[in-house]
């Protein structure tokens, strides 16, 4: 893989999407770029740019496949008519490079040939030169086309699933990733071939500026009781 990561060129609020392609994983569906400006409710002026990407799936790849591309050109409908709040005093005189909100989507990758994930990185600057990282992977279910949570896996109660996360680990930042899980059951978690992780970037943990992940993973047998990822 490219030395470079999608995280190294979000860093610039230039950032061409196109220069992606050498370092994702597969091509496993479309993917497609939209990039556009948002504006205030108040006076329409233009105050911040956005660009993102979504999938799409050849309509008879799955059964579920048409329900996921739904899914996805939902969530960049929802994106292209966000505007912002704010009090117009507050709007940069020019926004263009100081505020600006990027995603791009790193990997796609298909487990046990019935989940479809999708892992994707963030960046977003609000006036000057601060970048605030995030990294998020949505699972889809290949036949029902379904979104899926951390409790379409797990079976055992809250309280079950922070014991595993102790007994491992145990330390302060694993069970802070682990309420969060609890409490959303999609953010900070992501599946891989033969793992699950928990993962925060530092800064969420410490509220330092500093964009490395902390992961922490588990076998599915440890975390699941099963070999490969079942619902």
């Amino acid at each position: 893989m490219n030395s470079a990561t999608i995280k190294d060129l979000m860093n610039n609020p230039d950032f061409d999407v196109e220069s992606t392609e050498e370092i994702r994983k597969d091509t496993i569906a479309e993917i497609m770029n939209k990039s556009y400006n948002v504006t205030c409710k108040k006076c329409g002026k233009e105050v911040c740019s956005r660009s993102t990407e979504i999938i799409k799936l050849p309509e008879n790849y799955t059964e579920g496949a048409p329900k996921i591309n739904e899914y996805m050109q939902k969530e960049l409908d929802g994106l292209q008519s966000y505007s912002v709040d704010l009090e117009c005093v507050f709007h940069p005189s020019d926004y263009s490079g100081m505020c600006f909100d990027n995603d791009a989507i790193d990997s796609i990758n298909v487990i046990n040939d019935k989940f479809l994930t999708v892992d994707i990185s963030s960046c977003c600057a609000i006036g000057g030169a601060s970048r605030f990282y995030a990294n998020n992977q949505l699972i889809f279910d290949l036949t029902t086309g379904e979104k899926l949570s951390f409790k379409d896996f797990f079976k055992g109660s809250d309280d079950d699933f922070k014991k595993i996360v102790k007994e491992k680990y145990g330390d302060e930042s694993s069970m802070e990733i682990t309420e969060w899980v609890v409490s959303d059951g999609n953010s900070h978690i992501a599946y891989r071939d033969d793992a699950v992780v928990l993962f925060a970037t530092k800064f969420d943990l410490t509220g330092a500026s500093d964009s490395n992940l902390v992961e922490y993973e588990f076998t599915y047998q440890e975390m699941f009781g099963t070999d490969t990822l079942t619902r």
